[in-house]
């Protein structure tokens, strides 16, 4: 069992980084570059509590203060609220 624990574990790595590297280590919401990959988070377009997933084509990348401020609301919501700019990558998902 620990070896599944840790292929799974690299393999969420391995993911987390390839969105990372696909959104130039930016934020998909502010535009902020992080200057440590710890500054980054995924963020799941569809919140897992609205029945969204953590594939590919739900996740984006998101600083850690506008992962917060999104928390479970809808990509169209949180736009709204917070005058998000609709910049290609988030366009993806709407």
């Amino acid at each position: 069992m620990h070896n599944e624990d840790y292929s799974l574990k690299n393999s969420y790595k391995r993911k987390k980084f390839k969105i990372f590297v696909k959104d130039d280590l930016k934020c998909c919401y502010c535009g902020i570059t992080a200057k440590r990959l710890q500054d980054l988070t995924l963020d799941p377009v569809v919140p897992r509590k609205l029945g969204g997933t953590n594939s590919y084509s739900n996740l984006l990348t998101s600083c850690r203060k506008c992962n917060s401020k999104k928390s479970d609301l809808l990509l169209t919501d949180f736009i709204d609220k917070y005058d998000i700019k609709i910049t290609p990558r988030i366009n993806e998902f709407l």
